[in-house]
């Protein structure tokens, strides 16, 4: 992967972007910055900078309650056995993580995975509006009434249910699509010992 961030840059500000240090590709017609970049340079440039990338993922399936009809209906997440974290302090750069993670929280996704998730989850997991965070993420819909599975509920505050999984037999109920390309993407990922045991 190149250590890169292509950035959005109207024509009439490509001067502007060039003295700042960005670099111009002509193959894929795009402005972009290198790693190590202070990005304060380039905030207004920036649409969706990603905060993890991997070169591979598998989008994992289970079931669960709703928490509105009580029905068992299917959940779904992004999973990574090992990926690259981006720090954005001021200067960025990749740090590589070993760690196997389920990511909650995704607001931003690269087109790719997006296609797969919805044509596997049958269009129940995507971009959608919730208040209790009070900003869009990819959430979860119950296939019985459409209600919004947060990723709190979903992650975090069911042990032993979704993906807050407590030992390998729950581990083992959980279908894996594995895919063998990149992702970027942005999120938050977690530390759960029985995927580090397992994985």
């Amino acid at each position: 992967m190149i250590n890169r961030i292509n950035i959005n840059v109207p024509f009439s500000e490509k001067d502007e972007a060039k003295k700042r240090g960005a670099k111009w590709d002509a193959k894929n017609k795009t402005w972009y910055i290198i790693e190590g970049t202070n990005l304060n340079n380039f905030d207004r440039w920036i649409q969706h900078f990603p905060t993890i990338r991997a070169k591979g993922y598998s989008l994992a399936e289970t079931e669960m309650s709703c928490w509105k009809c009580k029905k068992q209906t299917l959940v779904y997440a992004i999973f990574l056995e090992e990926y690259e974290y981006c720090s954005t302090e001021e200067l960025w750069y990749w740090e590589k993580v070993d760690i196997p993670s389920f990511v909650s929280y995704v607001d931003h996704l690269d087109y790719m995975a997006a296609a797969h998730i919805k044509s596997i989850s049958k269009n129940s997991y995507y971009l959608d509006y919730s208040k209790h965070m009070n900003t869009k993420y990819y959430l979860n819909h119950c296939s019985n009434c459409n209600m919004k599975q947060g990723d709190f509920s979903v992650h975090e505050d069911n042990p032993g249910k979704g993906f807050c999984i407590s030992n390998i037999e729950q581990l083992k109920k959980i279908k894996f699509y594995k895919y063998y390309e990149s992702i970027e993407l942005i999120g938050e990922t977690s530390i759960n010992s029985v995927l580090i045991d397992f994985f």
